[in-house]
């Protein structure tokens, strides 16, 4: 839509913001770099449109469970709202 190719979009997205914040450890995948990555069903590079079915996430190498998320995040809200 913007002109980038999917692999731009992504960079602008993740390694690009990093650089511009100092960020070092993070934006890319590697060696010694912080282990916050999202694992998708499809590949992006054929369909950008893959970035939208998601399969899991991870922050620091650790799988994040979403229902719990959700559900935590859900009744938050609420509390929020109640008050």
């Amino acid at each position: 839509k913007f002109g980038l190719t999917p692999m731009q979009a992504i960079q602008a997205a993740t390694m690009r913001p990093a650089e511009l914040f100092g960020l070092a450890d993070r934006g890319v995948l590697g060696a010694g770099k912080r282990a916050d990555f999202v694992v998708l069903y499809g590949n992006p590079l054929d369909n950008i449109q893959a970035t939208r079915r998601i399969a899991g996430v991870y922050l620091g190498g650790v799988a994040l469970e979403r229902h719990q998320l959700l559900g935590a995040w859900n009744r938050d809200l609420q509390l929020a709202r109640d008050r």
